[in-house]
């Protein structure tokens, strides 16, 4: 039977260098209570953590200090502390640990330890966040961290700030196992859902140091699939935090850690070893390897740019060992020979006043052309015009050879990142995210751009929703109430209640009949006119999914005509005026699935083009070709109608950019489902 790790009255009978400090830990596990019930696994939670600490990371068995069970009165706690005070140095780092019940005080709102000897409604013997605090903030050290597995024990957590993620920075920092709630003991026998996340991260890691925001991040994620529990984290307010955080590091020595970086030969190896050893034996040897690993770039940055900065670079940074240094000195040559026959020249023109103003108005007229086509994006002849223009430099010419260098080093970026950036696009238009991920990679790989950023991120989410997990039923589930589930055991007197398990319906007949019903409305719009097109012999238009000018809104476009009279519109409406102009069709899911895990034939939908009209028309196209629909819509409902039938849908988000519109409809078993288009422009 699992117990609650807490008690309800109405229960009752400057200077640091990274690594250069010590590791200290105390450690309090409480099971055997005198007066409060009894815990399970608190003293094992203890024990398990001081034992990973000692055994795979750099912390020393003389400088662990457990107080477990008996040991873990009130007066014992506040003299170990004491005692650790006294004997911890600026530099050294404490991680306190504390497993057993907790308290929370409804009528001061605050919470408190429960240690061994406590009875309850005796408050006295509590050890109160107060006192807590007050203790912690008197010990000076460099990094204090609090990990609590107690009920109400987020109480703790008063100030959050973001870390540097920079152990140079002081830290005084709590992770607690939930917020002001119960919490679970787990299993006899085994780990709270809590202290199984911590020790689960310490033991499998194999990196040499990580630092305290993963531990928190992946204990977050662990706790959310295991407890109905909530773990919080943040800092001790009034204290000497700066925002930094302990970072664990592997026990390992140097040599050991030089043959395994050797092995692995990556750039990520070496800065590993020289962030644990800046000055050790291998360290000279770990940066000139670094510098071959990075040859390669750095010498195809010299030819993109082709200029003698470029290639003194290269030359500075691998004299003696580059593979490219009698190419990169040939070619350095060659520009400066250019460069100098070219000054020479100039300076025998510069001799008459007249020849030289000339030369400077040619010069300026060659910037101001290059500055001109770099403003309109026209980057390919930009940089032509820039390397025209520092061809005609001159001393005292403005704006200086430095700035021209810089010019062409940056719009040669700018194309490659372009290039790669149109390309995810149309890759994304095609609804094959993909293909697209690489390009953005690419692209962001050259320079950063938060454009580029959001939609690596927005395809990734399409790429994990559609191949994450076991495949969706053969149905779509309907929307329903949620179902009382049955809770997990947690730390609580409360009986469990039991749910009898929900029956199945059975619809599967009826699959692609549902489904069809629920997208009506855009695969109507979308699909109908084109495939009736192309049954009847007529041919069928390529899908481009470049952009092209709207047909006139007056209603002359003669490939647009209309049987009947379009439904009435609002036109002060402000959706209305949003919704005009051109989107494409991101993702179609029916509730959540993607709806070519069903129906694969509609693939094609993923990528069309819809363009809205404020004659109440809309073009659609797509890889089968166009079509034309009417379109009605008033406030946040809208509706479409192609070849006399009708389909009503809501929209729930609309922006400049992003449109989402969902489809309701209830099968003949009264199942709900929702068919959500996803657009964007």
């Amino acid at each position: 039977m699992s117990l609650d790790r807490g008690f309800d009255l109405s229960e009752v009978p400057g200077s640091y260098m990274p690594g250069q400090g010590k590791n200290h830990l105390l450690a309090i596990g409480i099971d055997n209570y005198q007066s409060w019930p009894k815990l399970q696994n608190a003293v094992k939670d203890a024990r398990e953590f001081a034992d990973v600490l000692v055994r795979q990371y750099q912390f020393e068995a003389s400088n662990i200090h457990l107080l477990l069970d008996q040991e873990a009165t009130e007066s014992n706690i506040y003299e170990k502390l004491r005692e650790i005070k006294k004997g911890i140095g600026e530099h050294d780092n404490l991680i306190i640990y504390y497993s057993g019940h907790g308290f929370y005080d409804e009528d001061f709102d605050e919470g408190s330890w429960v240690p061994v000897d406590a009875e309850p409604e005796k408050f006295d013997r509590y050890i109160s966040n107060a006192n807590i605090i007050r203790r912690v903030n008197a010990i000076a050290c460099q990094h204090l961290l609090m990990i609590v597995d107690s009920c109400f024990s987020g109480s703790l957590v008063v100030r959050k700030r973001n870390a540097a993620i920079d152990e140079r920075f002081k830290s005084k920092r709590i992770l607690a196992s939930g917020r002001i709630e119960s919490v679970t003991d787990g299993s006899p026998g085994k780990n709270s859902p809590f202290a199984e996340g911590i020790l689960t991260y310490l033991r499998k890691n194999t990196q040499l140091a990580v630092n305290t925001t993963s531990l928190v991040q992946y204990v977050k994620d662990f706790v959310a699939g295991k407890a109905n529990q909530t773990p919080v984290e943040g800092r001790i307010n009034n204290s000497d935090d700066e925002g930094g955080e302990f970072v664990f590091r592997l026990r390992r020595s140097e040599a050991e850690l030089w043959v395994e970086v050797t092995a692995k030969d990556t750039q990520e190896a070496y800065n590993d070893y020289l962030a644990a050893f800046k000055d050790g034996l291998y360290a000279a040897q770990a940066r000139n390897r670094l510098l071959v690993l990075r040859e390669e770039e750095t010498w195809q940055n010299a030819l993109n740019t082709e200029t003698e900065l470029g290639f003194e670079n290269y030359i500075a940074r691998y004299a003696g060992i580059g593979k490219y240094l009698e190419d990169a000195r040939n070619r350095l040559e060659q520009l400066k020979e250019r460069r100098e026959a070219q000054l020479k020249a100039r300076q025998e023109m510069a001799e008459e006043e007249n020849k030289r103003k000339n030369m400077k108005q040619h010069y300026a007229s060659l910037v101001q052309a290059a500055e001109g086509l770099f403003q309109k994006k026209d980057l390919a002849n930009a940089r032509d015009k820039y390397r025209d223009a520092l061809l005609n430099y001159l001393p005292g010419f403005a704006p200086n050879q430095d700035y021209l260098e810089e010019q062409i080093s940056f719009c040669s970026t700018s194309i490659s990142f372009l290039e790669n950036y149109d390309q995810g696009i149309s890759a994304m238009r095609q609804g094959n995210y993909r293909l697209a991920i690489p390009y953005f990679e690419e692209a962001l790989s050259l320079t950063e751009n938060a454009k580029a950023e959001s939609l690596l991120r927005e395809c990734r989410m399409h790429v994990n929703r559609q191949g994450a997990g076991q495949p969706p039923p053969v149905a779509p589930p309907p929307v329903k109430r949620p179902v009382q589930h049955q809770p997990q055991q947690t730390r609580s007197y409360q009986q469990p209640v039991s749910v009898a398990p929900q029956k199945k319906k059975s619809g599967g007949g009826l699959l692609k009949t549902v489904i069809v019903l629920g997208v009506l409305g855009f695969l109507i719009a979308a699909g109908a006119a084109i495939y009736n097109e192309m049954n009847s012999g007529g041919s069928s238009v390529n899908y481009n999914p470049i952009y092209s000018d709207p047909p006139d809104d007056t209603g002359n476009n003669s490939s647009f005509s209309k049987t009947e009279d379009p439904p009435p519109v609002d036109p002060t409406t402000q959706n209305y005026n949003l919704i005009q102009g051109e989107w494409f069709v991101d993702d179609i899911t029916v509730n959540g699935y993607p709806i070519t895990n069903y129906l694969p034939q509609f693939a094609y939908l993923i990528g069309a083009s819809y363009t809205f009209h404020n004659n109440n028309a809309v073009i659609i196209r797509n890889s089968l070709g166009t079509s034309n629909s009417t379109y009605s819509i008033i406030n946040y409902n809208i509706s479409f109608n192609s070849f006399g039938a009708v389909s009503n849908g809501q929209i729930t988000h609309m922006d400049d950019k992003y449109l989402d519109i969902n489809f309701p409809f209830t099968d003949l078993y009264g199942n709900y489902y929702e068919t959500k288009w996803s657009l964007s422009r």
